[in-house]
């Protein structure tokens, strides 16, 4: 399964058949979700560090960031071909294919976001001051935009200024009514996105934070990656009542794991180790 090597980077989609994982850098390997059958590995332009692997809703294209000299390309994943290469876009941080349409997001630290044609690279716009741009899958009108401030638009009304608690997002996701965000060091949060009220809050304890969020559409909860961070523990897999905040169950992630992210509409956990069912039946 996919523990054959060291993984260092995982890149999945809302619900897409495929997931990608990278060595610690240039071999991308492309694997089923259903079952962790590997597909194809193909050589790339891959550096490591920042969010610089990303794979496509269809599956069928995979995008990586090299920092210093290749910028930004994108392969097919049928066969590991270059489709286009954009070496201006140099120093790249974080990539993320819209869920919704098709465009390459691409991150960096002093230069604008940038939306890019999947197909081609093109620039279609630039969002000047902002590093990352996190999009509902069930509205394409709901993101927020991680810039000097928080800011979440939607479709009716005026952008709302989500107050930050420490340095940096670790990750947001969404549900049908709510947005979801942990930041570095400090709390998980579920945020109403039409009035940008706060519906809970959950402090993990002092050391610990949430890696990365799922919202399960089957059982209609929020799971998160818990880890601690000042005393190097296993993770633990959390789950939680999205109504209340309330905390219904916890696990830990057995092995060495390095890396996690969600899948399936949040039924699924790829892992560097394997591929976990959130919610286990029985």
């Amino acid at each position: 399964m996919i523990n054959s090597k060291p993984i260092r980077h995982i890149a999945t989609t809302f619900d897409g058949k495929l997931f990608a994982t990278a060595e610690f850098e240039r071999n991308v390997s492309i694997w089923k979700v259903d079952n962790g059958e590997l597909q194809i590995s193909f050589q790339t332009h891959l550096d490591f560090g920042g969010r610089r692997l990303a794979i496509s809703p269809d599956g069928q294209l995979c995008a990586v960031g090299g920092y210093h000299i290749h910028g930004v390309s994108v392969y097919r994943t049928l066969d590991g071909s270059l489709v286009w290469n954009r070496k201006d876009l140099k120093k790249i941080q974080w990539l993320e294919f819209d869920p919704t349409q098709n465009t390459l997001l691409a991150g960096f630290d002093e230069k604008p976001l940038h939306i890019l044609d999947n197909k081609t690279g093109e620039t279609i716009e630039t969002c000047r001051g902002v590093r990352h741009k996190y999009i509902s899958p069930y509205n394409n009108n709901v993101y927020l935009l991680d810039a000097t401030k928080l800011m979440l638009y939607n479709s009716s009304k005026k952008p709302i200024s989500i107050e930050r608690h420490t340095f940096a997002i670790l990750d947001v996701t969404f549900s049908p009514q709510a947005i979801y965000l942990t930041e570095s060091g400090g709390p998980l949060r579920a945020v109403n996105y039409l009035e940008g009220s706060l519906l809970w809050e959950y402090i993990p304890e002092h050391g610990s934070h949430f890696l990365t969020l799922g919202y399960n559409e089957s059982t209609e909860t929020l799971f998160g990656v818990m880890w601690s961070y000042e005393k190097d523990e296993p993770y633990v897999l959390v789950e939680f009542n999205t109504k209340t905040g309330e905390l219904l169950s916890r696990r830990f992630l057995e092995g060495n794991i390095s890396e996690v992210e969600f899948t399936s509409r949040g039924n699924r956990l790829i892992t560097s180790n394997g591929i976990y069912m959130t919610k286990p039946a029985g």
